[in-house]
């Protein structure tokens, strides 16, 4: 804003970008309220709406080391680049160890497919090992799906991925992804600025909305029946290590659904 601004603006709704802190006190010098949606940024805010990005990371480290990976590596925007990217980071760092397997990171600098797949040939020269992915987006996960491929490594077979974004280009590739609903932010963001346009006083609060995770071909093939024994052909075929044992069969519904927590 060049000027400040006229006319009917009750207040400033600021969705998935994060602005500067002067523009930020303006906006708060001019008595505007100022809402954010799907940012991490709070500073000069009234209110904001986000999704629980560390819980979403958090559900990718945790599945991928129920399944038996042993070796997860996070591909993607440093945490040092802000509190999303932190929690993202934190989040599969935190459900992978949980789950007994080690953790990883191979820094993504930038938010696109080419730099996925530079991080991702980075990653298997220095640890070839690895058997899981997960990556700051669905941007940097198509590179790195891409890298794998010339990298001759089957995907889920030898590596099971997963992005976050869950991007219809994602979902065409069979990727796993975390799914944020952005409708749902946009509309929560919008109502708690028209509270504040309405006179409502005060913080308008916190607002953290859940996520969910995706499970696709990227991370669960069908098992051929084939090559189970029958009865476990009939039932599924996934078991899963948990601190308490294995347990399964599990088809592919029953362990997306078991993945989930209640």
């Amino acid at each position: 804003l060049d000027a400040e601004p006229v006319g009917a603006v009750g207040a400033v709704l600021v969705l998935f970008v994060e602005i500067g802190d002067r523009l930020a006190a303006d906006i708060e010098k001019w008595k505007l309220p100022l809402v954010f949606g799907g940012s991490q940024q709070t500073a000069h805010a009234r209110g904001s709406v986000v999704h629980d990005h560390a819980d979403g990371a958090r559900r990718a480290g945790a599945a991928l080391a129920a399944i038996g990976r042993r070796r997860v590596a996070y591909v993607g925007v440093p945490p040092a680049n802000g509190p999303l990217w932190a929690a993202r980071h934190g989040g599969v760092s935190a459900g992978a160890r949980a789950g007994g397997a080690a953790f990883d990171h191979e820094p993504a600098d930038r938010y696109e497919g080419d730099e996925g797949a530079a991080a991702a040939r980075r990653l298997f020269e220095r640890a070839p090992g690895t058997d899981a992915i997960v990556c700051s987006s669905d941007l940097v996960a198509l590179g790195v799906l891409r890298a794998l491929r010339e990298l001759r490594l089957d995907v889920p077979r030898d590596v099971a991925l997963i992005g976050f974004d869950d991007t219809e280009t994602g979902q065409a590739a069979g990727l796993s992804s975390v799914h944020q609903d952005f409708r749902r932010l946009g509309g929560a963001a919008a109502r708690m600025g028209l509270r504040a346009a309405a006179g409502e006083k005060g913080d308008l609060g916190r607002l953290v909305l859940p996520v969910d995770l995706r499970l696709r071909t990227s991370v669960l093939p069908e098992p051929p029946a084939a090559d189970l024994p029958p009865a476990e052909a009939r039932e599924g075929g996934w078991r899963v290590r948990t601190p308490e044992g294995d347990r399964g069969p599990f088809t592919r519904r029953s362990l997306v659904g078991w993945l989930r927590p209640d």
